[in-house]
């Protein structure tokens, strides 16, 4: 990382704000105030960091940054010629850049998640392009009685989706994570039958108890109360 008379340069890992961070050197009279944008370099970054919070934040593609419209709305901003390409970035190094904040932030979540006991929602489900997906949320309460919650998986599964495949797979989940089944009160899915053998599967392995999702229940229950075959004299109908 470029250095100035300030500190050490770096990406916070938090993908939420994507701010810029600052490690104040122990000779700095003014701790307080983050050096200013100066430099190429420092100009550079803080452009590429706002540009990934950019398309981060508003789900922009990758390819947006390299298009021709991109590229002349940046070139607005140049104030001479001397700045000319730094105000550049292109699909693969955004990539890379939010990949490395991801390893940043499953770094951080796994160290804030550690002294906390969590309920974990799951689900499965198939996208329009026919790829199963699988997510997992974690929900804890802080010290100071503040709800929070945030995603530790989302992904292709590839395999098949029976019970003892989706237990598997949020076991691989927990132990990437560290999570001690002590920490967690309750793995919550929704009613289909593959999840009764995936509620024995980790009451067996891990001692971690299952739940069905109430508003799953009361959505299924709504459906038949409001089936008019299910009526009285229906049948007569």
């Amino acid at each position: 990382m470029e250095r100035d008379n300030v500190g050490e340069h770096k990406v916070c890992p938090n993908l939420s704000c994507l701010k810029t961070c600052y490690i104040v050197n122990d000779d700095d009279e003014s701790p307080s105030s983050p050096p200013s944008i100066s430099t190429t370099t420092d100009r550079k970054i803080e452009f590429q960091d706002s540009a990934v919070r950019w398309i981060m934040e508003e789900s922009i593609p990758f390819r947006a940054v390299e298009t021709k419209s991109f590229r002349a709305m940046v070139n607005t901003v140049e104030e001479n010629e001397s700045e000319h390409g730094i105000f550049k970035i292109s699909r693969s190094m955004a990539r890379r850049k939010i990949l490395n904040l991801g390893l940043l932030s499953k770094k951080a979540t796994k160290l804030e998640l550690q002294n906390y006991i969590c309920a974990f929602p799951t689900d499965h489900w198939t996208g329009p392009n026919d790829e199963t997906y699988t997510t997992l949320t974690c929900h804890y309460i802080n010290e100071e009685w503040e709800y929070h919650s945030c995603v530790v998986g989302f992904k292709v599964f590839h395999g098949q989706t029976r019970g003892q495949d989706c237990g598997e797979d949020l076991f691989n989940i927990f132990d990437d994570y560290e999570f001690k089944s002590e920490n967690v009160t309750i793995i919550v899915t929704d009613t289909t039958a593959s999840m009764i053998t995936f509620g024995k599967t980790i009451r067996n392995e891990r001692k971690i108890e299952h739940g069905f999702c109430v508003d799953h229940n009361l959505h299924r229950n709504c459906i038949l109360a409001f089936d008019d075959k299910n009526l009285p004299g229906s049948e007569r109908r």
